[in-house]
């Protein structure tokens, strides 16, 4: 194997995209070199601009969090992989990781086999939004909501029937993830906001109403206290805007618990409730154990059987240069319930 491949680069200093050469990596203990077929664009690989010294301290850095691939290599220690292996996860964000490669080291702890159903476009449309699902579920406060996880059959499974939740943000990447965390947690109604014309979909991954994203404060608040005579305990925000931040804390019941997906913006006044800003990085010692269990007992099972779907995906052109497309697209706001993704062996 070529021991060069090609890297996109953002330079913060300069806020450009560069492709350039890189050395492949070599994994070490506990570690898979991935030769990566699809790699998905998340929000933060735009976003990062803005919350960049939060992340990380030196530029230049590597973009791109979602792959999936074929095992290349596989460090000390590594029993559950072997080369040739279809696998999907998540790349971390860290000073002189590599972001946007054509070969990619992930975690043999939090990286999950490919089944036959599911393609690799599929499989890449899942690690990011999953994990910060899961997290900001099932990390213990102040990371997440301190759930009990269904990885852990028959306390966690079905383990909140009856109990409410509402996810703000339904039909993104994160919101899908928890909607179907949420269905096999038990909790019922799941009531979710997002576009009308997500409804159906977004009812087939576990919501039980869809309310429109569009409707004022008030009248959400309306229709929630109709389908649910339970106060809400539980909010998963998966926009965090300034507006459905404001929207969760006014509808969280005394003793309840919100999670976030970006910092807190609002000064909410709520010494009541429990609060959470999900950061669903794999090297956060908070998320260790729930991902370990997440990847080794149960995700490869609940794949197979459709109790977790891929979300939509659509390709872009060019390999690594079509990341620069995507990014504005998505900046501009020009895309819903889809995954965008490109082939970095393109090109």
């Amino acid at each position: 194997m070529n021991s060069i491949q090609k890297s996109l680069v953002f330079k913060g200093t300069a806020k450009q995209y560069v492709l350039e050469e890189s050395e492949i990596p070599t994994p070490e203990q506990s570690e898979i070199l991935v030769k990566v077929e699809a790699a998905g664009l998340t929000p933060s690989d735009w976003k990062i601009r803005d919350y960049y010294d939060l992340i990380v301290k030196n530029y230049p850095v590597m973009l791109g969090c979602d792959v999936a691939g074929i095992v290349e290599a596989v460090g000390e220690n590594v029993d559950n992989f072997s080369i040739g292996d279809g696998v999907f996860g998540v790349t971390e964000i860290r000073d002189g990781a590599r972001r946007f490669d054509q070969f990619v080291i992930i975690s043999a702890t939090t990286a999950c086999k490919i089944p036959n159903l599911i393609s690799y476009d599929e499989a890449c449309t899942l690690p990011v939004g999953m994990l910060t699902a899961y997290s900001g579920l099932y990390a213990d406060s102040p990371h997440g909501m301190g759930l009990t996880t269904p990885v852990r059959v028959p306390e966690g499974y079905n383990k909140y029937l009856n109990a409410p939740f509402v996810v703000l943000g339904g039909a993104s990447s994160v919101g899908q993830c928890v909607l179907q965390f949420c269905r096999l947690s038990g909790f019922s109604p799941i009531i979710t906001t997002a576009s009308s014309e997500h409804e159906e979909a977004l009812k087939k991954l576990g919501a039980t109403h869809v309310l429109r994203r569009d409707l004022l404060p008030a009248e959400l608040a309306h229709q929630i206290s109709v389908i649910s005579k339970v106060p809400v305990q539980f909010i998963y925000d998966a926009v965090a805007s300034k507006d459905t931040q404001q929207l969760a804390f006014n509808l969280l019941a005394p003793g309840g618990s919100a999670t976030f997906v970006l910092p807190i913006q609002v000064n909410h006044g709520r010494t009541d409730i429990s609060i959470a800003e999900v950061y669903a990085t794999t090297s956060r010692q908070h998320n260790a154990q729930i991902y370990e269990e997440l990847f080794r007992v149960k995700l490869y099972e609940w794949l197979e059987q459709r109790l977790i779907s891929p979300n939509r995906y659509e390709v872009l052109p060019g390999g690594l240069n079509g990341v620069i497309q995507g990014l504005k697209k998505m900046e501009e706001g020009c895309v819903s319930r889809m995954k965008l993704m490109i082939h970095p062996q393109e090109g």
